[in-house]
């Protein structure tokens, strides 16, 4: 492997071989994972063409042009101008696109992913550089460096060694693994048409990020802390202890309950307030979760107070004081994992949204600046409605064909309720949604109280699952051809090809866990998966097609959108008709037999109005 530091007496060497390479590979070294925070910098950028491997220093402290931006950025824009027109290959190289987009107001090209390939390839392995660098291209020892070294401080030849490898192997791994997507052509095509440009449209979005109103940040700032105080008051008045504690985060000593030590918790609900242990960790301690504290609540006062307390306590710690503290420019800038999860879903951290609770409150902190509208735009009971397709369900797909509310229909003909309330249509929600996977009647139990705050008997929850599946025939013969084909295949496909390769359910035994597990994933992955790439592909036709119209997030299978003002109309027209056409995932070979229905609303997230659309 040749590599060179590129130094002001070289750069015409280095240059000169790049303009002979069709295809490059690029990396760069940072002062860590977040652009947009203060302070950050680039420390390197590398280039890999088929001779040489070209180390930029740019921040590192040992480098000519250490804290001379100007001169940095003339150099970043001579690597934009030799490479722009090639192809250009990267391992995650939506990290990399925004680092240079931000600090340097470029979007450099990106042609291939090897992370994302490889993600595609094997959703079940690893996908770090190293690891695909020793599986498939003999490399024997981890070439890593502490962090301090990446960031620009240390040994400039240590740091350029270990760039250099990095974007040795990706250029090596793109041509591996170029080879094997085109082995299987659905595999290839997904990567082609969702995944890689998927990438694309996250760092947009990313780097654009999403508006918060930091008046009403401060406003529920004060509000979860009344919240928990008064919480801990009440708690306190009615559990005294002399317990000495040390607070993890502040390191002060306090007396009384650590109402967020479950050890703690355990001791007063069970011991002290004499209430029933009902359940056990998986270490056998007794456990105080939020399902065991909703069955206590009505038998106690002290239960709802400790999910009170737990409930400020998150929601000012994950929520509210991160976004104070990360919304440095007025926005929130999450970064989204097209290979977060192994179904197809992507997932979200630094913050996570996925995770924001539904609380108005919470979700209403997001929002558009002056001037402009958030809008969001979701797909209906679209799992639902994918499943109605694929079991070929008599009832699901004469519901959805006749425009009948499922929900509704599931209260009155499997509980007999003729004219549901809003509550009693909670019923139907949780029946459908815990059943239709194959759900047994005790965890159904569990969910309907902890996911929709409806309570079953044991025996209502045996009755209902018996006239659920007899209601809706359709379902216990898609589960079993579902399970049956992972067992004789070890794998499931989605509308679309999606992989979703499931090894232990070949096991033996088919009653071991991991067997059983896979099983269930057979049933979900597809709808999960193929739910994920309707909203994706829509996000990407929006992007695409529509103007005055700016991706700020997605979430599951929501688009949020930001929208001048006097526009609102004209593009939620537009949105909802391209997620309606799903034309990408047409183009791919998926037709639904029953109508999609995508939801536009407008307003603060978790407050916003649908929008009426005449018919």
């Amino acid at each position: 492997m040749l590599w060179s530091i590129v130094t002001p007496s070289t750069e015409h060497k280095a240059f000169a071989d790049i303009a002979k390479s069709g295809l490059v590979s690029l990396d760069t070294e940072t002062s860590g994972l977040n652009p947009y925070k203060p302070g950050s910098w680039i420390t390197s950028i590398g280039i890999g063409t088929r001779n040489h491997n070209w180390c930029f220093p740019m921040n590192h402290q040992e480098s000519p042009i250490f804290e001379n931006f100007e001169e940095q950025k003339r150099l970043t824009t001579r690597i934009y101008r030799a490479i722009e027109k090639k192809k250009v290959v990267a391992q995650g190289g939506k990290f990399d696109l925004k680092w240079l987009k931000h600090h340097f107001g470029m979007w450099f090209p990106m042609s291939f992913d090897t992370l994302l390939a490889h993600y595609n390839l094997d959703e079940n392995d690893k996908h770090d550089l190293t690891h695909l660098a020793m599986k498939y291209c003999g490399l024997e020892d981890d070439y890593d460096i502490p962090l301090k070294e990446k960031h620009g401080f240390g040994d400039l030849e240590t740091h350029c060694k270990y760039l250099a490898q990095d974007i040795y192997y990706t250029r090596k791994l793109a041509f591996i693994f170029k080879r094997m997507l085109a082995e299987d052509p659905q595999t290839e095509a997904i990567y082609n048409n969702i995944t890689l440009p998927a990438s694309w449209l996250y760092a947009r979005v990313e780097h654009r990020g999403i508006y918060v109103d930091q008046k009403k940040l401060q406003r529920q700032r004060r509000y979860w802390e009344r919240a928990r105080d008064k919480a801990f008051k009440r708690l306190t008045r009615l559990c005294p202890s002399d317990n000495k504690w040390k607070d993890k985060k502040t390191k002060e000593w306090k007396y009384g309950v650590n109402w967020n030590s479950p050890k703690q918790v355990a001791e007063i609900l069970f011991d002290k307030l004499g209430l029933k242990s009902i359940k056990e960790t998986g270490t056998g301690a007794r456990s105080t979760d939020e399902s065991v504290l909703l069955r206590l609540g009505p038998k106690h006062k002290v239960p709802q107070l400790i999910l009170d307390h737990r409930a400020a306590e998150k929601n000012l710690g994950t929520f509210i004081n991160r976004w104070i503290e990360e919304s440095w420019d007025g926005r929130i800038h999450p970064s989204f994992k097209i290979h977060g999860t192994v179904t197809g879903r992507p997932s979200c951290t630094d913050p996570n949204l996925q995770q924001t609770p539904r609380d108005p409150k919470l979700r209403g902190c997001y929002t558009a600046p002056p001037g402009y509208t958030l809008i969001a735009a979701d797909y209906s009971q679209i799992e639902l409605r994918i499943i109605a397709h694929v079991s070929k369900d008599p009832a699901l797909l004469f519901a959805y064909q006749t425009g009948q509310d499922i929900h509704t229909k599931t209260v009155q003909n499997i509980i007999g309720i003729p004219n549901p309330t809003k509550e009693e249509r909670k019923r139907g929600k949780a029946i459908n949604f815990g059943f239709i996977y194959g759900m047994g009647w005790p965890k159904f139990v569990d969910y309907g109280r902890d996911n929709y705050q409806v309570e079953f008997t044991s025996a209502e929850a045996r009755t209902i699952r018996t006239r659920f599946f007899l209601e809706y025939n359709g379902l216990p013969p898609w589960h079993k051809r579902m399970r049956r084909f992972a067992r004789n295949q070890g794998y499931v496909r989605n509308l679309v090809g999606r992989l979703r390769r499931l090894p232990d359910a070949q096991m033996s035994n088919e009653r071991h866990g991991k067997c059983q597990n896979a099983l269930r994933q057979a049933i979900n992955a597809p709808i999960q998966g193929f739910g994920s790439d309707l909203t994706i592909t829509a996000a990407l036709d929006i992007d695409l097609k529509v103007k005055h119209c700016d991706i700020v997030g997605t979430v599951h299978d929501e688009i949020l959108m930001e929208v001048p003002n006097g526009r609102v109309m004209e593009v939620a027209t537009q949105v909802k008709e391209i997620m309606e056409g799903y034309r990408i995932l047409r183009g791919m070979g998926a037709d639904l037999s029953i109508p999609i229905i995508a939801e536009v609303s407008q307003g603060p997230w978790g407050d916003n109005k649908e929008i009426k659309f005449d018919n």
